[in-house]
């Protein structure tokens, strides 16, 4: 089925491409599923597939040149995509039972610096949420794979370059999340910021906070119940967390430049505060660096 699937979707978009004005492709195999298209730009390109009982797909392509892919299989998938600049591409996967995602990509304008920014969701299991959302300044992209059953994943990307005005946001974010129940927050707001998270087993959480320029963030949490939370406020931060285990907890707060942090637990009940800030009356901090073991 799922080569099936693919393979109908791949040729629905390739007897389209060449098309000069907007295309939109829909197969559905099953009962009561229901898909929307909405194109209003030129150029755009969208392609549905839905095999199962009650899928629901939402695609509204308002800008120019702009790619959306959506498969569901299974029962009571939700898929909403809107794309409101130019040259943007999002790619949903679902396979299960009420998995939902949701895709809004809307530069702020009409000029070549908005939009182009790209967004891949997959989600294999059972109730599993995720939302992407890339706006303001272009080319931001971000990727999220959740395999088990109430996993939930927020990505929020703002591509704010109003200091050099010529260019593009280029944030990257990648979520994996394997097993149940874990939860992973990632916000940035600024230019060239980079953020993965991979979190397996149970009941972890992860929130990564990134505002400013080329910041740097790892989060790697396997067990259950750990939590992590990563502020950087400033440009040119490193941050890396792994726990691994039950119940640890890890708090990296980076306010300034070049500040440099990891930390490593292993086992359970863990608790670890990193504070690289201001310091009394003068302001940020810059170039500290800490490990935690």
């Amino acid at each position: 089925m799922k080569k099936v699937v693919l393979s109908a979707l791949a040729l629905m978009i390739a007897s389209v491409g060449l098309a000069q004005e907007n295309s939109s492709g829909v197969v559905q195999l099953g009962v009561e599923n229901v898909s929307t298209v909405v194109q209003t730009g030129y150029d755009n390109l969208s392609g549905v597939v839905q095999a199962g009982y009650m899928n629901v797909s939402n695609v509204d392509q308002l800008g120019d040149k702009n790619l959306s892919q959506v498969v569901s299989v299974g029962v009571s998938n939700t898929s909403d995509v809107d794309q409101t600049e130019d040259g943007n591409q999002s790619a949903v996967y679902q396979l299960g039972l009420r998995n939902m995602s949701t895709v809004n990509q809307n530069g702020e304008g009409t000029s070549k610096s908005q939009g182009y920014n790209e967004s891949g969701v997959l989600q294999v299991g059972v109730d599993n949420t995720s939302s992407v959302t890339q706006t303001k300044r272009g080319k931001n992209e971000s990727g999220v794979i959740q395999i088990g059953a109430r996993n939930s994943s927020t990505v929020m990307q703002k591509g704010d370059a109003s200091r050099r005005s010529n260019s593009y946001g280029e944030n990257r974010s990648g979520v994996i999340q394997l097993g149940l129940d874990n939860t992973s927050t990632v916000l940035q707001d600024g230019r060239k910021n980079a953020s993965g998270v991979l979190q397996a087993g149970s009941n972890n959480t992860s929130a990564v906070n990134q505002d400013g320029d080329d910041n740097t963030s790892g989060v790697i949490q396997l067990g259950s119940t750990n939590m992590s939370t990563v502020y950087q406020k400033g440009d040119d931060n490193t941050s890396g967390v792994i726990q691994l285990g039950s119940t640890n907890m890890s708090d990296v707060y980076q306010k300034g430049d070049d500040n440099t942090s990891s930390v490593v637990q292993i086992g359970s009940g863990n608790t670890s505060d990193v504070d690289q800030g201001k310091s009394g009356f003068f302001g940020d901090s810059y170039n500290n660096e800490s490990d935690v073991l």
